[in-house]
């Protein structure tokens, strides 16, 4: 709707084109000058994140100023917040005061506790921007629906840049997109790229690690197969993405991602088995995903191509094997949320308390100081003196003061990294808040893009949160909420009403 005011005229509908690119540069911009791993990877999304959440707030203010207008002839509407639109906005602000709590408390510095590992980005500061993108877009959404397709596009174009970067990189694993791309050296045994990638950790995409854009990928895969479904994608469009899509999602090898997508896949078998049209879409969707699987599986896919799977046997007698050790470092992060179990010790609170938690007489010797005189020899701790993300600083038992590096800033499960983050309380209100929006959604005029909120909590049983990919879910969940129904209705009515409401440009 154009509206003019003071003699100019905007049309919000305009700026559908800047929401379209902003959300595809969410996935895909990095600093090719900037220093590992955060400078490159994770600082550029996190600012991204911010610019998206201001443009959708000057939206919301222009919006409510032009309102106000309106008794001197403007004729604009008033932004009407959705369903449950209050419930979420105190949900995320008992989270966000619940973290600041934690970091208050936190027995590290305030600054360790506010501002999270710089490769993963999410802490305090990054969960506040978070919650006022996902808030605000749920109020424009409302008002401006036509913006859905364009945010819904934007990252599509970005998913394809994403896979593009992934065939790339199978091709040549010494592209990772920085000003030092190609400069490799050995270090530790392996290859290593100068912005500090391994040879392991291709192919990445856009992303610090081939885990993350493998996230990406099995998100907006499910994602064409909801939008396919729902006819917001024609299938002249939506079959060559999910090929794309599954292709480079398979090429990346990760088992945590192909456990997500898998759920994801089960969960919309189970969702559209009874929806019109949905139950093909399904079943065609399922044949190249078990022929895919099945090579993998069997390992007919070449080691040149792709890291086969553990065997079954092995699986099968150490279920933990398909975590890749990750598993090990779970006990620990058991340890941090009981030491400190209300309200944990800080965002990315595991690599805060993993030194104060050790008997490092028993494990992760590796990780101490060692004796000069003999270097097989390490120097015991005594005491803890202090600590960061990054290192931590402790008295040797000979007298000494000696400052290490840290193990790792992630427990590799998002249940326990949010309870030895932000203790039970902050677990339980982020429970909540995360349920909350994933009720909202399936029940809602967008139903369907809830199963993004189900391959990112699979994917975080392995993995983590992170400020590179974390925001695609909740983007999903915040379309959900602008769309929520104030009571539940059947599935017929929700897919006439969503039609009405989402598909149509001009509605």
């Amino acid at each position: 709707m154009s509206m003019g005011w003071a003699g100019l005229k905007f049309d919000l509908s305009d700026l559908s084109f800047v929401y379209g690119t902003l959300f595809a540069l969410s996935l895909v911009i990095i600093n090719p000058w900037g220093v590992p791993f955060g400078g490159i990877w994770t600082t550029p999304k996190v600012y991204l994140l911010i610019a998206l959440a201001l443009l959708t707030w000057s939206v919301i203010l222009v919006q409510a100023a032009l309102y106000l207008w309106r008794k001197r002839g403007q004729d604009a509407e008033p932004l009407r917040p959705p369903a449950f639109w209050a419930v979420a906005v105190c949900l995320w602000l008992a989270f966000l005061t619940s973290g600041m709590v934690t970091i208050l408390l936190s027995p590290v510095t305030f600054r360790s506790a506010l501002i999270a590992n710089s490769e993963m980005g999410d802490g305090w500061v990054y969960w506040a921007w978070m919650a006022a993108l996902v808030c605000g877009n749920a109020l424009v959404l409302r008002r401006f629906p036509q913006l859905f397709k364009a945010q819904l596009h934007g990252l599509l174009i970005g998913g394809v840049l994403s896979a593009l970067a992934v065939f790339v990189q199978r091709v040549n694993w010494t592209l990772d997109f920085t000003d030092t791309t190609g400069q490799v050296f050995p270090f530790g045994g392996v290859w290593q790229l100068h912005s500090g990638i391994y040879k392991g950790w291709m192919p990445i995409g856009f992303t610090s690690n081939r885990g993350h854009v493998g996230f990406i990928l099995a998100a907006l895969t499910v994602l064409v197969l909801v939008c396919l479904v729902r006819s917001w994608l024609g299938k002249r469009y939506a079959w060559p993405l999910y090929a794309v899509f599954l292709a480079a999602l398979y090429l990346t090898s990760t088992r945590g991602v192909l456990l997500a997508f898998g759920a994801g896949m089960v969960y919309l078998l189970i969702r559209f088995w009874r929806v019109p049209g949905g139950r093909r879409v399904m079943l065609i969707a399922f044949t190249p995903l078990l022929l895919g699987g099945a090579l993998l599986a069997s390992g007919l896919v070449g080691a040149g191509l792709t890291r086969t799977l553990p065997p079954l046997k092995t699986i099968l007698s150490d279920p933990f094997a398909f975590t890749s050790t990750r598993s090990n470092l779970w006990p620990s992060a058991v340890d941090g949320i009981r030491a400190r179990p209300l309200f944990g010790w800080g965002f990315n609170g595991y690599g805060l308390a993993w030194p104060h938690v050790n008997d490092f007489n028993v494990k992760w010797k590796t990780y101490l100081a060692r004796d000069k005189e003999n270097p097989k020899k390490t120097i015991g701790v005594a005491r803890i003196l202090r600590n960061n993300h990054s290192s931590y600083e402790y008295l040797g038992v000979d007298g000494n003061v000696y400052r290490v590096r840290n193990l790792t800033n992630k427990a590799h499960n998002i249940i326990l990294d949010t309870a030895v983050s932000v203790g039970l309380v902050g677990f339980t209100l982020y429970a909540l808040l995360f349920g909350f929006f994933v009720w909202v959604t399936a029940r809602g005029e967008g139903w369907g893009l809830e199963v993004l909120g189900i391959v990112y909590l699979t994917f975080g049983l392995t993995w983590f949160e992170s400020a590179q990919y974390s925001h695609l879910a909740w983007w999903a969940l915040s379309a959900g909420l602008a769309y929520a129904l104030p009571q539940a209705v059947s599935v017929r009515d929700s897919t006439r009403k969503s039609d009405r409401i989402i598909v149509t440009p001009n509605s």
